[in-house]
């Protein structure tokens, strides 16, 4: 049984990060690795954000507009609706194959992306069918274990111990759900993906070589779950600084520029239309790009110790596994 000690990966996921980032420093690498883990999916959570609501009571008026307006142009609507679900899978199939070419930065401390990204596409497009087939997969357990009975309980009008009965299974049902859409969902990202790098296997052929050694495993790998959790936490809470920083720095060139372009507008007599709401647009859109790709690199460091820690701890469980420090070495030459 291979041997495994997730805390032993913690300082050699550290100082490979160390090493990656800042020994040298790189801004070339570090514009690289941000761009690969924004379309990754892999650095963290944005900054949330907040819609304002008034008091008044809404406009019964306004929604039937709105309402027949929709339903005049059902085809447009249908057609964006349509549009966008593409692009979502689209930036999803892209997501799958760049966190395996992150996977290889943060192996090899590279930041090639071209090459890595042409050899990867076949094992990326792998994961990510397996990913959506497993996202449909909770949604349907969802819709089952959950949506069922507590539609069919105030659907039905049952009665009041009957609804409240449902209502407490649907919330248990769904944390228990969730919990493990969870859990399935960090070992394929942050191991199986691994294992495909490595192996150079597809997605099913790696979770039949992980999941012997994670059985053979339980305690570490309840523990590697826990301090992933931690990790995450931590990154979280980083992000919410890291972003509002960001946004405060790129505020002053970008909102002074929209300043005087206001005041020129303003002056020669431009007023809001469709061309002027749609330049608008366009360069706040160019913001946010601007703004979510600043945000990823500076959270380079966090992003890239969490991957290498998966790695480490990938490693322990088999050599072939190894692509990192793993921390096990100085135990192994100790025994020696």
């Amino acid at each position: 049984m291979a041997r495994i000690k997730v805390t032993a990966a913690i300082q050699p996921a550290y100082q490979h990060m160390v090493r990656m980032l800042f020994r040298p420093f790189n801004l070339k690498k570090w514009l690289a690795l941000g761009f690969v883990s924004l379309l990754a999916g892999s650095a963290g959570g944005g900054p949330g954000g907040r819609f304002p609501c008034g008091s008044s009571e809404p406009n019964t008026r306004e929604i039937d507009q709105a309402l027949q307006w929709m339903a005049a142009h059902w085809g447009i609507i249908a057609a964006a609706g349509a549009i966008f679900v593409i692009l979502l899978f689209v930036l999803y199939w892209l997501g799958s194959i760049f966190r395996l070419v992150y996977t290889e930065q943060v192996a090899k401390d590279s930041y090639a992306i071209k090459e890595p990204f042409a050899r990867l596409k076949s094992l990326g497009t792998s994961l990510f069918l397996w990913l959506a087939g497993f996202g449909f997969a909770f949604i349907a357990a969802a819709g089952i274990l959950v949506g069922l009975p507590v539609g069919l309980a105030f659907g039905l009008n049952a009665a009041g111990w009957v609804q409240v009965v449902a209502a407490a299974w649907g919330v248990i049902a769904f944390l228990a759900i969730l919990l493990i859409f969870i859990i399935v969902n960090i070992f394929a990202i942050e191991l199986v993906s691994g294992v495909m790098y490595t192996r150079g296997v597809r997605v099913l052929e790696a979770w039949r070589l992980l999941l012997p050694r994670l059985k053979e495993n339980i305690g570490q790998t309840a523990l590697y779950l826990l301090l992933i959790f931690a990790f995450c936490i931590g990154l979280a809470i980083l992000s919410i600084f890291a972003a509002f920083i960001v946004l405060m720095v790129m505020l002053i060139p970008f909102g002074g520029v929209f300043l005087l372009a206001a005041l020129i507008g303003k002056s020669a007599g431009l007023v809001w239309n469709a061309a002027t709401i749609s330049i608008a647009a366009f360069y706040g859109a160019i913001f946010f790009a601007a703004y979510i790709y600043v945000f990823s690199c500076i959270l380079q460091p966090a992003v890239v110790f969490l991957r290498a820690f998966s790695l480490a701890v990938l490693g322990q469980m088999d050599e072939s596994f190894a692509t990192v420090p793993t921390g096990l070495e100085p135990l192994l030459q100790n025994e020696q």
